[in-house]
């Protein structure tokens, strides 16, 4: 049985989603009045969604001024990326000498899951399978926690995915070929290979910061 999300659960999962989309933009004052209105929640569970929000550093909240939706930090988003990229290189190097036909089979099926979205344009189905993709890689070697701890860090990426589609950066095809790439080395054993590949797969992150900060620098700190 499906548990029930409280109040303060849908806030939450409204307003993420919100600053995640740049509904709410970087740097923007929270008007907490406004989001009990589009939210049709009253005002106690928004409080505490901002709270929680504001552990996870998407919102800054100032005693006297009010809160305010965080800017990127840059020196954040390149110390993520570097233990990202730490981590899924240890992760695919564990999977290729127990990878079995089937886990090949269900990677390949998220990969003809990529296609179907991008022909339907549909980036928040994408971005779910790329997510999909990248867990999946974390399960089948056992590190379901180290992914859960990094769902916080993966806030800020997501922040960067909703802006290059803003700007039509986004490189749906590519990634789906550097996802093809991958699989065909954890399929044929090659871990070094492996490695590379899942490397420069998430390398893209640093010319993505640069050219979304070349267009809104006041997005960023």
């Amino acid at each position: 049985m499906k548990e029930e999300l409280s109040f303060q659960d849908i806030a939450y999962n409204r307003i993420e989603q919100m600053i995640l989309r740049s509904e709410l933009k970087p740097g923007e004052r929270i008007d907490k009045n406004q989001l009990e209105v589009d939210l049709k929640l009253k005002l106690a569970p928004i409080r505490q969604a901002i709270a929680m929000l504001g552990r996870v550093n998407l919102i800054n909240i100032y005693a006297q001024s009010g809160s305010y939706v965080s800017k990127i930090n840059v020196k954040s988003i390149y110390q993520a990326y570097t233990v990202r990229k730490s981590l899924e290189q240890l992760v695919v190097g564990r999977l290729i000498p127990k990878v079995t036909a089937d886990m090949i089979s269900d990677l390949k099926k998220i990969i003809n899951l990529q296609r179907v979205y991008i022909e339907a344009q549909d980036y928040d189905g994408f971005f779910d399978v790329d997510d999909q993709f990248h867990h999946y890689l974390y399960t089948a070697t056992d590190n379901e926690f180290i992914w859960n701890w990094l769902q916080e860090i993966n806030l800020q990426f997501n922040r960067l995915r909703y802006l290059k589609v803003e700007l039509q950066m986004s490189r749906w095809s590519q990634l789906t070929e550097e996802h093809e790439a991958i699989i065909r080395c954890i399929e044929n054993g090659d871990a070094v290979t492996a490695k590379i590949a899942i490397s420069q797969h998430l390398d893209s992150v640093k010319k993505d910061v640069a050219s979304i900060q070349s267009v809104y620098p006041e997005y960023f700190e």
